[in-house]
């Protein structure tokens, strides 16, 4: 993974971009969101192949039973998983405020 950004702060939704030295290579992206006490939010798994190398993810703010999340700062990890077993992760914050 070169680079992981989001639209922070967020309010109704955010996208996530993923920037890879893979392109034309099939990679698994993984997006975890967590809450400050490191407790699971909320996963995607997603089988993706882009020639560009960026990837891009919308989210809708929502933790994994569909309940939007409260406003507040969370921390997202991402991870990449290309062809022949190499992976990488990235993390960073996400600010949600008032829907």
């Amino acid at each position: 993974i070169t680079q992981v950004s989001c639209i922070s702060p967020a309010t109704g939704q955010t996208t996530f971009f993923v920037t890879h030295d893979r392109p034309d290579a099939a990679v698994e992206v993984m997006l975890e969101i967590f809450d400050y006490a490191g407790s699971a939010l909320y996963r995607a798994n997603i089988d993706d192949r882009t020639s560009s190398g960026i990837y891009t993810y919308d989210w809708d703010l929502c933790d994994a039973t569909g309940a939007r999340l409260q406003p507040g700062i969370y921390i997202y990890r991402v991870t990449l998983s290309a062809e022949g077993g190499e992976s990488e992760s990235k993390t960073g914050k996400i600010v949600i405020i008032g829907q």
